[in-house]
């Protein structure tokens, strides 16, 4: 838009699900009816009220010690403080969500491969040098998500 807020389609706060967020959570989407990367709970606030909360389909938590740089293919790349987390969005619903991990350590940068994250369940990915040379491996979870994401 002109005014720089791209704007969803129309819901009816009836018809998003009443619950604690996470994959139960109704998508929104957008004019051209591709889903947005958003989703939307509700949750009872009082009686005969409901409270409407907007989530991200994923977040990351970086749980090392060290930030780290995720860069989501075809997309963006972001930085992560070590305790925190971030949102990642996918750029397409058919391309699912594919990250590497870049961290540095002693004055040099290790790199993982690109990963699809957007199945449930752990996933170990090899981590190189900037020179290519494997250094280690580095492991990824998938889990639903609850108040603060779908996944």
């Amino acid at each position: 838009d002109e005014d720089g807020i791209k704007r969803s389609l129309p819901f009816c706060i009836e018809d998003v699900a009443f619950c604690d967020g996470g994959i139960e959570s109704s998508p929104i989407y957008w004019p051209d009816e591709t889903e947005s990367g958003y989703y939307a709970y509700r949750k009872i606030s009082t009686l005969n009220q409901s409270e409407l909360h907007i989530i991200p389909e994923f977040v990351i938590f970086n749980g090392g010690d060290a930030s780290v740089r995720i860069t989501v293919k075809r997309c963006s790349d972001f930085t992560i403080e070590a305790g925190k987390i971030a949102v990642a969005k996918r750029t397409s619903k058919d391309l699912g969500l594919t990250i590497s991990v870049a961290f540095e350590k002693n004055g040099h940068t290790y790199a993982s491969a690109p990963i699809q994250v957007e199945k449930i369940g752990m996933k170990i990915v090899m981590v190189r040098s900037a020179e290519g040379s494997p250094i280690g491996n580095l492991a990824i979870q998938t889990i639903l998500g609850a108040k603060d994401s779908r996944f």
